[in-house]
């Protein structure tokens, strides 16, 4: 029985050659390899989409709130301009709202500093 099997052994031909399953596992793993680039540039759009998706709200948030600002801003000096002149009011507020950008400006320019 184990003559058999080694006569059969023996004379049975490999189906492919040595070259032929090289090329086949070269082709194989190029597909595998191209595969894992092409999921890497999805995940990489998706992570970019979601990005921008975020910028936008933040943005739309911004100038929403600069609005608010504004409006709070007026209000408050058109209830001033009952206890001083308007353009006293005014120039006051301008005054206090440029101090304040200059102190986060300067704050901002600091920290960045800092960092680098």
């Amino acid at each position: 029985m184990i003559e058999r099997r080694l006569d059969s052994a023996s004379t049975a031909t490999p189906s492919r050659s040595v070259a032929e399953v090289l090329q086949s596992t070269a082709a194989l793993t190029e597909n595998v390899v191209r595969g894992e680039i092409r999921l890497a540039v999805v995940r990489a759009q998706d992570q970019l989409m979601a990005q921008a998706r975020r910028f936008v709200f933040l943005a739309m948030s911004a100038v929403l709130g600069l609005v608010a600002f504004i409006v709070l801003l007026v209000a408050g000096i058109m209830r001033l301009s009952y206890e001083a002149d308007m353009w006293l009011v005014t120039l006051s507020a301008g005054l206090l709202v440029g101090a304040v950008a200059l102190i986060l400006f300067f704050l901002t320019a600091r920290t960045n500093g800092a960092e680098s």
